[in-house]
């Protein structure tokens, strides 16, 4: 896991055409455009989509920021976070290409918590009242926005799922596992991965100490179940990480 800080800075609005643009973005399939006739891209394309670059540290968004439109990572990953009354900081979703951002601004008219990238990242930026305009005309952008949406609420609903796990290991091999079968979808690796995110920021998700999140991933290791370095997690023994999960006295005993 990434052992690197980021700190917090507005993003300098870069924005920037990719080369091949909707066409043949590699995630076009996961995306609001992904059901879109290719005849008819282009020309939506450049109604709709602006391209924005958010270098690592950078905010994509920030706390207070009127809604005006729906963000889809192109590149990257970053990390949704809001502060609590004591200043500590609590971690709601970690974003990866495909993925939307905002969903939950439509209704308050304000985006609540801050996106910051982990690493250097582009976002797709799709003004909603376009949006909706563009939904209400082809209804193959409406049922791709649905499904979107659909999806984001579905891996809202599993993370609460892995909080109310009772042990740290059960926590991490929870959100391993579900980390491996997202990057899989998007033509990955689901045992080998490099996920650019800090302990901290980790621990901060799974609502543990940052001390306890080390220990445990420490003990999962030397029970051979996966390996990890500061840029990389292996997972060695995807069955024994699924019976875990279910298994609260071995999870404790990993503990340590």
């Amino acid at each position: 896991m990434d052992t690197r800080a980021a700190h917090p800075q507005p993003a300098a609005g870069r924005t920037r055409q990719a080369d091949h643009g909707c066409t043949h973005c590699p995630v076009r399939s996961r995306c609001v455009m992904g059901a879109v006739p290719a005849h008819l891209l282009v020309p939506l394309e450049a109604e709709l989509v602006r391209r924005v670059t958010v270098r690592r540290g950078e905010l994509a968004v920030h706390p207070g920021q009127p809604f005006e439109a729906l963000r889809v990572v192109r590149t990257g990953t970053l990390k949704v976070s809001q502060s609590t009354p004591s200043g500590r900081e609590h971690v709601s979703d970690f974003v990866m290409p495909g993925d939307l951002i905002g969903v939950d601004a439509i209704v308050s008219a304000e985006h609540l918590a801050q996106v910051q990238a982990l690493d250097d990242a582009q976002v797709c930026v799709l003004p909603f009242a376009r949006l909706e305009r563009v939904c209400a005309e082809h209804p193959q952008a409406q049922r791709s926005l649905h499904r979107a949406i659909g999806a984001q609420i579905a891996r809202e609903q599993g993370m609460l799922q892995l909080l109310q796990r009772s042990a740290a290991t059960q926590r991490i091999a929870a959100f391993l596992l579900g980390w491996g079968l997202r990057m899989q979808a998007r033509g990955f690796s689901r045992d080998e991965f490099e996920p650019r995110i800090t302990q901290r920021a980790l621990a901060a998700f799974l609502n543990l100490r940052p001390e306890t999140l080390n220990r445990a991933l420490h003990g999962l290791q030397k029970a051979g179940l996966l390996s990890f370095s500061a840029r990389q997690v292996q997972i060695h023994d995807r069955d024994a990480l699924l019976r875990l999960i279910d298994d609260d006295e071995a999870a404790a005993r990993l503990a340590g």
